[in-house]
């Protein structure tokens, strides 16, 4: 899974150094919607990719996409008892 991770971080990476940010943002959201259904826990690479997701959301518009994303996060957060990773999505949904 690690090394699927990275390879397909790379190519969204690629696409977006390469100024396709419409493929980098289809990209990030595939796999962060992938990482989220298969890891049982909870960590730093939701967040990585979840800021991804939020600041190319940005550029199309879909800034309700962010509100839901950082809820998401935040109810994770509270299930795996991350109370301040919790509250770091509350102060970012502000």
């Amino acid at each position: 899974m690690i090394h699927d991770l990275q390879r397909q971080i790379h190519d969204a990476e690629t696409r977006l150094q390469n100024s396709d940010y419409a493929g980098a943002f289809t990209a990030y959201r595939q796999i962060l919607a992938a990482y989220l259904a298969q890891s049982p826990t909870f960590g730093r690479v939701e967040w990585v990719l979840a800021q991804r997701v939020m600041e190319l959301g940005r550029l199309f518009g879909e800034f309700s996409l962010a509100e839901n994303l950082l809820s998401a996060l935040r109810q994770r957060a509270t299930v795996h008892g991350d109370a301040y990773a919790a509250d770091y999505a509350a102060v970012q949904h502000v």
